[in-house]
């Protein structure tokens, strides 16, 4: 888990919420307002109240009051301002709702409420005396990619003029083909798309966004023709590289390197990225410090969003910390005087070519900026990820599916594959777990369908109900749970009396209404289809013999112990047994007596013969299936 240092700064106010409290006490309580912000967490509610913040300074309390009342009734609003001891701390109010419904919803639509031109801040409103401040967990993948960034090699293609901003315009312009997919387009739609992006708060996911030094550069270049439309001549920097670029007419042909979506996706982020940094470190060209007003970055786009999503934070205040405090080996920010410096005055000719010389000679080629993040932010393994199968051959799928914000493919042997392989086509959706083999390779360790059949699992005996004729047995699901499955012993492949708790066995289950049920166990080598089929046979038999026992009656006439009993006793005899005496012995497909005839005159020792019958009645038994299941 990544953890970060909560920061307290002057200019932005964490607030939290207590226990609801009947409207009459908070009209009481906001008599002296000054009472209210001193009281402690336990005897002042704050559940309806909001934090509102970047107030502008010449809104009134009306002015607060409109613009919250759309998410409920307000009953009161309590306007500061701090001008006089910093003036570039804006206006900020506690708000007072009805309800905590209404206050909820108006900390909800943080960044989405406008007075005039700054678009307001609000949060949950904590008793004075509380911590302040509240930096969220971080986004993973934009975190990597921060943390990943090479800041010197950028700096130095910047101080040196290696690269000038009319460059990576035109390096954004090729990704931002790759990412659309473009191979050609016209000038003129292409100049809208950057306009547009230049001044918007772009998507959440940064797709269609200008890194924030290209957006002030491409703003600067705006020209308003006399219809009202915005152009700039992009003429001049397509034909800087004509290695990616052909002017034909009023169209631009994109001629490569061409890009795939997933890579064009990890070159775009990695251009956020660098842009985010080259906007703040190009202000030093010109001074040596300067102040940052969070009114101007709250208001601004695309620069507020980017921030607050590069960092994962809800508050571009907040955001601005974090990502300072990322870049401390370069950033030096000062957040009681908000004021912003450099580690050095990397602008200086002698400081300049001491520390970021050797950087200006590394190559930084479009592949090993691929290789760079893609390292920094692919993870070791994926559990239980979705992907879709793109195709197959012989005995492999290749899955294709998303991790950090990429498209990956991992390959999937069938033998791999916990589910039934009727279940799979193109397209099928599957979960499986897969590990990074290096250069982008996946390798699935297990796949799955949820809902269906799981096979070839590896478990143990749990339970043998009284009889041994069923049982439970626990497993491994692919998905790393551990679950139980009922069995019947019919089930259990060449079922021997000596299996016992906690053997280990292989079975197939299948959900069932309790869980699951087994479908399928057995030891070693799994029986393939024919085999199951010659032994569901032997099963029959057997069942068919133990259930229709001979029946053998005794022959009284030729009986001579019983002739020479007294007459009255064989009555007794004839009476009690009623001539339908029988013996109950197992069948057997072999006779016995044929048998013990032949071993009679074979010589065959009496300790032998036992065991010579059983295993000619095994045999037997299967020589029937086998015919058995040739006939079906």
């Amino acid at each position: 888990m990544l953890k970060f240092e909560v920061f307290a700064s002057k200019m932005t106010h964490g607030r939290g919420r207590g226990s609801p409290k009947s409207p009459k006490m908070r009209k009481v309580r906001h008599k002296d307002s000054s009472e209210s912000d001193s009281s402690s967490a336990k005897s002042v509610d704050l559940s309806c109240d909001a934090f509102v913040g970047n107030i502008p300074k010449h809104a009134t309390r009306k002015d607060v009051e409109r613009a919250m009342t759309k998410f409920g009734k307000v009953l009161d609003v309590m306007l500061f301002d701090k001008s006089k001891s910093n003036p570039d701390i804006p206006k900020f109010a506690f708000v007072n709702f009805t309800t905590e419904q209404s206050a909820l919803k108006a900390i909800d639509a943080d960044g989405r409420i406008r007075i005039e031109n700054n678009s307001l801040h609000t949060e949950s409103r904590k008793p004075k005396g509380c911590v302040k401040g509240c930096i969220e967990e971080p986004n993973e993948y934009w975190y990597a990619l921060l943390q990943s960034f090479d800041w010197k090699h950028s700096a130095a293609m910047y101080v040196f003029r290696i690269i000038s901003m009319e460059d990576y315009l035109a390096q954004f312009i090729a990704i931002y083909a790759s990412l659309r997919q473009k191979k050609q387009e016209k000038i003129s739609e292409l100049v809208t798309n950057l306009v547009r992006m230049a001044d918007s708060p772009p998507a959440s996911n940064l797709t269609e966004t200008l890194p924030p030094h290209l957006a002030a550069m491409v703003h600067n270049m705006v020209e308003e023709r006399k219809n009202g439309d915005k152009s700039i001549n992009l003429i001049p920097i397509l034909s800087r590289d004509k290695n990616k670029f052909r002017i034909l007419d009023d169209v631009v042909e994109y001629t490569g390197p061409y890009l795939s979506p997933a890579e064009a996706l990890i070159m775009n982020n990695k251009a956020i990225v660098e842009g985010i940094f080259i906007y703040f470190f190009a202000k030093f060209n010109k001074t040596s410090e300067f102040r940052i007003k969070y009114p101007f970055y709250n208001k601004s786009e695309p620069i507020r969003t980017v921030l607050v999503t590069a960092t994962g934070q809800k508050s571009v205040n907040y955001a601005l910390q974090v990502y300072f405090d990322v870049m401390k080996e370069i950033f030096l920010f000062d957040q009681e005087t908000s004021m912003l410096k450099t580690t050095m005055d990397y602008f200086n000719k002698e400081i300049k070519e001491a520390e970021l010389g050797a950087f200006k000679l590394v190559p930084s080629n479009e592949e090993c900026l691929l290789a760079e993040v893609l390292d920094a932010v692919l993870p070791a393994e994926v559990l239980d990820a979705v992907g879709i199968v793109k195709a197959l051959k012989d005995q492999e799928a290749v899955i294709e599916f998303i991790t950090a914000e990429t498209v990956q493919t991992a390959v999937l042997k069938r033998d791999l594959f916990k589910s039934l392989g009727a279940y799979v086509h193109q397209d099928t959706e599957l979960h499986f777990n897969a590990e990074l083999n290096g250069k982008n390779t996946w390798t699935c360790r297990s796949a799955w369908i949820p809902g269906k059949e799981f096979v070839n699992l590896e478990g143990r005996i749990a339970h043998m109900d009284k009889g041994r004729e069923s049982g439970q047995v626990s497993f491994i699901a692919p998905d790393g749970n551990t679950n139980e499955a009922k069995f019947d012993v019919r089930v259990f492949y060449d079922f021997k009396e000596e299996y016992g708790i906690d053997d280990v066995i292989n079975l197939d289950v299948k959900p069932d209404n309790d869980g699951f049920k087994a479908t399928l166990i057995w030891i070693g080598s799994k029986p393939d289809e024919e085999t199951m089929t010659k032994y569901d046979i032997e099963l029959q038999i057997e069942q068919i013999l133990e259930s229709n026992p001979p029946k053998a009656t005794t022959d009284w006439n030729n009986n001579a112990n019983f002739e020479n009993l007294p007459e009255c006793i064989q009555s007794v005899v004839r009476f009690g047994l009623d001539e339908e005496y029988e013996l109950e012995n197992a069948k057997k497909l072999i006779d016995q007596d044929i048998l013990n005839l032949i071993f009679s005159k074979l010589g065959l020792a009496e300790e032998n013969r036992q065991i010579f019958t059983d295993s000619m009645e095994n045999e037997t038994r299967k020589m029937l299936a086998a015919q058995l299941t040739k006939l079906k």
